[in-house]
Parts: structure tokens; sequence; C-alpha cells
């Protein structure tokens, strides 16, 4: 079975949407992407100011293709979206077109047009990968320490600041009274 898929939505490169096509298992994967001057719609098809991004979307839905190694066949057309779409699958006898499923208009007359001429469209829900969770290590570290601490209040700051300074300023004042207590020994003539 010959199975057109037409690139109109600008997420058909998507890996999720590769294997909805896989799990067809087409003899042959026509892709098609048209380019209509007269487009007015940015959500459907392509302008002919997009010819590098349909060209780019298609390359790369290719390319994901014959890794699975599924033939395919890319085709570019210039004209009216719908009636290409129509046209080009009566012409490579695709027995299927898949599109991804969505509300706008120029879709469903597609779909309407398609069955119209005995042509089996099947429409695929898009989904939206999961957004990868990057965890900040350092504010998960900081979150943990902050977690092991103790409780502080009003009162516990101060007490805790004293207590620490009493101890650096003892240690930093040993040398000084050794000193202190040696030159007052001298001066008595004690030592």
């Amino acid at each position: 079975m010959k199975l057109l898929v037409p690139v109109l939505t600008k997420k058909e490169a998507n890996p999720f949407f590769v294997e909805e096509i896989l799990s067809l298992k087409p003899a042959e994967v026509i892709l098609l992407s048209v380019i209509d001057s007269k487009k007015e719609s940015n959500n459907f098809g392509f302008s002919s100011n997009e010819i590098a991004l349909a060209n780019s979307i298609m390359n790369e839905l290719e390319k994901q293709l014959k890794e699975k190694k599924m033939r395919t066949e890319p085709v570019l057309e210039w004209g009216e979206t719908i009636q290409k779409i129509v046209n080009s699958a009566l012409l490579f006898k695709a027995k299927k077109v898949l599109l991804i499923e969505n509300e706008l208009p120029e879709t469903i007359q597609l779909i309407d047009e398609l069955n119209s001429k005995k042509i089996n469209a099947l429409k695929v829900a898009f989904k939206e990968p999961e957004p990868v969770k990057e965890e900040n290590y350092a504010l998960k570290e900081i979150a943990e320490q902050v977690k092991k601490e103790p409780e502080l209040t009003e009162e516990t700051p101060r007490k805790t600041i004293s207590k620490e300074h009493k101890k650096t300023t003892e240690k930093e004042n040993e040398p000084k009274k050794e000193e202190k207590k040696k030159s007052f020994l001298e001066m008595l003539g004690l030592k």
C-alpha cells in the first residue's frame, strides 16, 4: 500500500508521527510539500517564502523514515494546497493519506475532498513530547542543606554569633595574652 503524507502542520518530522507512519506498514511513503503562493493561513501548508522550511521538514522526515528502512519518495508541488494533495493521492494511487489532526477549516475541507474521491484520510492526534526536566543540582544541594539546618528563631542567630565570636576572639587573643604576660614579667624582672 502507498501512503501519502502531506507536510502541512510543520510538526510532521516529530518521532511520534514517524512511529505512526511505520505502524501503518506502507510499502512506500510519498512525502508531499505543497508551496502555495496564495496561502493565507500560517498553520496549513507553506507559502512561497517558506520553501526552505518545507524542504527541511520533508528532508528530516525522509531521513527518519529511511533510518527505519522505509521506502520514500519526496515530492514538491506548487499550487493550491488542497487540490495538489488530492491530485497527488490520485496520481500516486495512494490508498491512504495521513494527516496530523487539527480543527482548521482547510483540514476539514481536505478530508471531505479525499473522502469524495474514495481516498482514506487518517488523522493522528499530535502528542507534544514531554519536556525534559533538567535538575538544577546546585539548588537541590542548597535545599538539602537548608533542611538539615536547625530552625532559627530571633534569639538563635545572636547567641550563635556571640558564642562563635567569643571563641574566635579568645583564640586570636591567646598569643597576645602570652606576649603581654612575658613582657609584664620582664618588666618586673622576674623573667
